[in-house]
């Protein structure tokens, strides 16, 4: 390979390298803060439908409405978490080969990776979301169960 084509080799490759750098921080920012508002709405709405159980028989109906909504929540946030993690992990691959590639002296990704257990953000990300689910059958159990009852 010739000096220049080695060296437009090079540049193309810093050029990959940053592109999967910004992908990965859009997506991974982006679940955060997707996440983070389910998170909240889930909550807010689980306090309304607490509060609202002892209530009538119209607002125990809402309830389990809502709480629908709230496995719904649960179960998209998930569905996003998934593929937010398997685009990132695409990007970390592909940084991590081009660090090797370009024999990087610094390795930013890889000092990153070093840091973070394989798939814990995922994991607990999951367990929360699982949590929220469980948490709204109950709810809804109890007030079809309320509704039965009166």
């Amino acid at each position: 390979m010739t000096e220049l084509a080695n060296r437009q080799e090079n540049e193309n490759l810093l050029e990959a390298y940053r592109c999967a750098r910004e992908e990965r921080a859009i997506a991974d920012t982006l679940l955060w803060e997707v996440s983070a508002i389910i998170w909240g709405g889930q909550t807010l709405l689980l306090g309304f439908a607490l509060e609202a159980i002892s209530g009538s028989r119209e607002a125990l109906i809402l309830i389990v409405a809502v709480a629908g909504i709230g496995i719904f929540m649960g179960f998209f946030n998930q569905r996003v978490t998934k593929k937010r993690s398997e685009v990132c992990n695409k990007m970390v691959r592909a940084m991590s080969e081009i660090e090797e590639k370009l024999n990087m002296s610094i390795k930013p990704q890889a000092l990153i990776s070093a840091g973070y257990e394989v798939g814990s953000q995922t994991r607990w990300s999951n367990w929360l979301n699982r949590g929220f689910i469980i948490v709204w059958c109950f709810v809804a159990v109890v007030t079809v169960h309320k509704l039965s009852c009166k």
